[in-house]
């Protein structure tokens, strides 16, 4: 068999360059910062073809070198954002809104939204300062790290505080030069670094090219899918129903807590959960500003505020501030008797009968009677009583007659549901809007354990809210007391004189565990409603697992059942006595119609003595 024109034998083709030396060091990182620009290129083109991306380099190159401006991107047709500080001050900060650099002065380059930010190291060394102090606001979800040093120390470098801050880290890093010659191309193998994962944490993803590396998530590997090595640290109130609380047997339950131990099964991380009931907020929240704590799992609204000084996880519950108060007192048994009606019906009622008394007066002429005496006919007819003389003419026949069936049909719709009338309490207005609550002399009792809410009203804008805003009246943290305090909020509201503030879940379970939820009400309208969130440090990577699971648990449903189930289990331990809504008659059921008897006697007895004492002889004329 001939190959390559040589009959029997098998030819071997070898490039002479396979004899050469290995390149000089020097002159391999030449080679590794000239093939930069196309390797850019491949990544803009191929993974990150869909993604906003900006580059940044650690020194300035001169206009003519490798890594010019016109090098890097000039073959590139689409946007790149080129960042080129000098040194680590020309940073200044980290556009949260915008994710781009900012410069003392004004921007690098026009506001855009980077999706991924690639770092060019060119140095022999891991001290570049944006690895080792970056910005206080770094918001960057994904970072490729490209290093030109043949002594790339992978894991220093991906164990920078940068890198440890962001949640997508790749690092590129050239492999050694003694495999390399004059015209073979350098090659670039990518790394990774898993922190949680126990002797595996560096990953080598293969060698650079761009059909393997086509994707972004063959890019960007899920550094945080094993978290085995991890404990989160958390440290909360045993207050905070029903969110995170301790039961009369000495548990510790909740919902956040349900939220937890299901996260934890799923990203395999370990807990350690402290509480403490004698605790103040500030004592709970700053652990976590700090990063010694990495979660808080108490009440959290989302609020601007907090957005500047920690992380936020995606919401999964509606909540805010309910308003406790005391329910009115019971109006008196006799007021009974007017309940079927309401105040305008009354004042309606009354003035037909006086129109339809003047109006019978004026139209019966047959005999001279009275205006008393026509009256008393007129209201004869609405008490369907009978009369003693009918009128002759048909026209004042059929007066009364109208006017007897107007009076039946009132006289069926009030006494229709006479039981009603009699048993049911009757109750005052009832306050249930800020409005009106602003509007009463009602004060506004706040336990004072470090909440913003307080001040939020005493600088709001809103007329209502402010006005109560100045009616506030704040009780300190007494640990002397069970609740810590906040049994002087209860007293003043029972006492009539105050309504209680606080969280909107909270406050309904805590009056029901005290025993006086058939006392008192919470106002439908929520104050500053808004979404619970969990918080973790700022700058915390694996926070986007935490949103993932979060938001998997509230699409599923889960949480508002534990909701659900945990706000029955609270009426099953703390339910008041109920009756089935039946009751004897008594005397005070009643008391309305032994009232109305006593003054139509009282009433008559009048009449008669004022006849007695002041008879008149009446003449028929025949």
């Amino acid at each position: 068999m001939a190959k390559g024109g040589v009959v029997g034998t098998t030819a071997y083709i070898i490039h002479s360059s396979y004899f050469e030396k290995p390149l000089d060091v020097s002159v391999y990182t030449e080679r590794v910062k000239s093939f930069v620009p196309s390797l850019v290129g491949e990544m803009v083109t191929g993974p990150l073809r869909e993604e906003s991306v900006a580059l940044v380099l650690e020194e300035e190159q001169d206009s003519e070198g490798y890594l010019s401006e016109d090098s890097l991107i000039g073959h590139i047709d689409r946007p790149i954002t080129l960042l080129r500080p000098t040194r680590i001050p020309s940073y200044g900060e980290l556009n949260t809104s915008n994710n781009t650099l900012k410069e003392e002065g004004g921007l690098v380059q026009d506001p855009v939204r980077v999706g991924v930010i690639v770092l060019v190291v060119t140095s022999e060394n891991e001290s570049w300062p944006l690895l080792q102090n970056p910005p206080e606001n770094w918001n960057t979800t994904a970072v490729i790290l490209i290093s030109t040093s043949t002594s790339c120390k992978k894991k220093r470098l991906l164990q920078a505080p940068l890198l440890f801050r962001t949640p997508s880290v790749a690092l590129l890093c050239p492999q050694a030069h003694r495999k390399f010659n004059s015209i073979s191309k350098p090659l670039f193998r990518v790394w990774t670094w898993k922190p949680f994962v126990a002797g595996k944490q560096l990953v080598d993803l293969g060698t650079w090219n761009k059909k393997d590396f086509r994707t972004k998530r063959r890019l960007f590997i899920d550094r945080f899918d094993d978290m085995s090595e991890k404990t989160m640290q958390i440290f909360a109130q045993t207050v905070d129903r029903p969110l995170f609380y301790e039961d009369l047997e000495g548990q510790i339950k909740g919902i956040n807590l349900k939220i937890l131990q299901t996260m934890s099964s799923s990203l395999r991380f370990a807990l350690n959960i402290s509480a403490k009931f004698d605790v103040s907020w500030t004592e709970v929240l700053e652990p976590v500003k700090d990063g010694k704590n990495d979660i808080f799992i108490n009440f959290s609204l989302m609020t601007p505020e907090r957005m500047r000084e920690y992380h936020m996880t995606v919401p999964y519950l509606m909540e805010g501030y309910g308003i406790m108060l005391e329910v009115p007192p019971l109006l008196p048994r006799w007021k009974n008797m007017l309940y079927p009606f309401e105040f305008y019906v009354w004042i309606a009622t009354l003035v037909s009968v006086i129109s339809m008394s003047i109006t019978y007066h004026l139209i019966y002429q047959e005999y001279e009677k009275s205006f008393v005496i026509n009256a008393i006919s007129v209201f004869q007819c609405l008490l369907l009583n009978s009369m003693s003389t009918i009128p002759k003419l048909w026209r004042i026949r059929l007066f009364l007659f109208l006017w007897c069936v107007v009076s039946w049909i009132l006289h069926i719709c009030y006494t229709s549901n006479l039981i009603a009338v009699l048993t049911v309490p009757a109750f005052p207005k009832k306050i249930e809007t800020m409005q009106e609550l602003a509007d009463s002399d009602y004060r506004l009792c706040v336990l004072d354990y470090g909440d913003p809410v307080p001040e939020a009203l005493e600088i709001s804008d809103h007329p209502d809210l402010a006005k109560l805003g100045r009616k506030i009246d704040r009780v300190p943290l007494d640990y002397t007391f069970f609740w810590g305090g906040i049994e002087r909020c209860v007293y003043k509201v029972l006492n009539g004189t105050h309504a209680h503030l606080d969280f909107w879940s909270f406050i309904q379970i805590f009056y029901r565990i005290l025993g006086h939820g058939s006392k008192t009400y919470r106002l439908k309208e929520r104050l500053y409603p808004g979404y619970l969130v969990l918080l973790t440090y700022k700058h915390s990577p694996w926070k986007y697992k935490i949103d993932i699971e979060l938001q998997r648990l509230t699409e599923a449903g889960l949480i508002k059942k534990w909701l659900a189930d945990t706000m029955e289990d609270f009426k099953e331990y703390f339910s008041e006595e109920k009756s089935d809504g039946l009751q004897p008659f008594s005397l005070s059921h009643l008391q309305g119609p032994f009232y109305m008897y006593i003054g139509g006697v009282y009433i008559s007895l009048m009449c008669f003595c004022g006849e007695y004492i002041f008879p008149r002889k009446i003449v028929m004329e025949r």
